[in-house]
């Protein structure tokens, strides 16, 4: 395999299983079943920088190490499943793939008794999953169907660790719908005064005059924006766009440099998502939302969109390993910036 990319955009290769040799007499080293370990260097980031965001500006609690085994580990068996999909369900690629599933178990256990209110999640992951088991069971991995799938069920896990640490406060999904079926979040209720909430009011929803409390309840919850103008579930939400955003396009810029290097239509593809992106983080950093320093991030990840493939094209093109170093490097970057 020369390859190294992201989970939404490589395969695993699949080899036939090789029949012990002999060397000098001893026998050769049995291998190990397949799919133990995921390779695609570029993934570490999509999996780790959307979740622990959403822990970051939620506040940390014990609960999220359910959510953070349950994820990690449910990465690993999402990476064996699908090489055994691939494979036409072989055996010798199967037991990574009841080691990881079995291993999800007590992390899924601990969250629906840690967390009930995570259940509330599971019809927003159903699709996304669904659609990457169809996709592993066709050998379409490497469709955008299949991208835009895997990436979704990432950036999600961003209001989901940010739901738990709040203590599910929030309601369905964020929207304050269903609020009034868990006891009152710590921060609100009793222990908040008029003029706490008269404050939220005026700085989360001022410009719009909206005095209704379940969006000021709302306001209320950890995280804001570098004005401070907007809190709780919608900086959350915002957050996550731009999180989801920025390795969605990651699809493009990989394949622009990788599979579908020199093809003009998908470096104009990725130019323009970039590109839409930019101005989208730009146009918030002017009304205070965002940091100066994102929007000088995006600039410079537009760029790279840009200009790296035209120097692959005219100087040769980096390898695969650099580029999910350089995934790696930038989505640290976001991090610090977001924050």
């Amino acid at each position: 395999m020369t390859d190294h990319h992201p989970p939404y955009e490589q395969s695993a290769s699949i080899t036939p299983a090789r029949t012990p040799s002999t060397r000098r007499g001893k026998p050769a080293r049995k291998r190990p079943s397949p799919g133990w370990i995921p390779n695609y260097h570029g993934a570490w980031a999509m999996i780790t920088v959307p979740v622990l965001l959403g822990v970051i500006l939620g506040g940390f609690v014990w609960e999220h190490l359910m959510l953070l085994g349950l994820w990690w580990v449910g990465y690993f068996a999402f990476f064996a499943t699908g090489m055994w999909l691939r494979s036409k369900r072989r055996a010798r690629y199967f037991p990574p793939v009841r080691a990881y599933v079995l291993g999800t178990v007590p992390f899924a256990i601990g969250v629906l008794v840690t967390a009930p209110y995570a259940v509330w999640w599971i019809p927003l992951f159903l699709p996304l999953i669904a659609t990457t088991v169809w996709a592993s069971m066709n050998r379409k991995d490497r469709s955008m169907v299949n991208n835009i799938a895997t990436v979704g069920a990432a950036g999600l896990t961003l209001p989901v660790a940010y739901d738990i640490g709040t203590g599910g406060q929030g309601g369905l999904w964020g929207t304050g719908l269903l609020m009034d079926t868990l006891p009152h979040w710590p921060g609100l209720g009793s222990q908040g005064s008029d003029a706490t909430l008269t404050a939220a009011a005026d700085t989360a929803f001022g410009a719009l005059g909206s005095s209704d409390p379940t969006l000021i309840s709302l306001a209320m919850f950890p995280g804001s924006s570098a004005n401070g103008e907007l809190t709780g579930w919608l900086w959350t939400w915002l957050v996550t766009l731009v999180v989801a955003w920025y390795f969605l396009g990651t699809v493009f810029y990989v394949k622009t440099n990788i599979r579908e290097r020199g093809e003009r239509g998908w470096l104009i593809a990725t130019t323009v998502f970039h590109g839409v992106g930019m101005v989208f983080v730009v146009a918030l950093a002017a009304i205070g939302l965002f940091s100066w320093w994102l929007a000088a991030l995006w600039v410079i990840i537009f760029l790279r969109a840009l200009l790296v493939p035209i120097y692959g094209q005219r100087e040769g093109w980096l390898s695969a390993k650099a580029i999910g170093i350089g995934e790696v490097v930038v989505s640290i970057a976001l991090v610090f910036t977001i924050l």
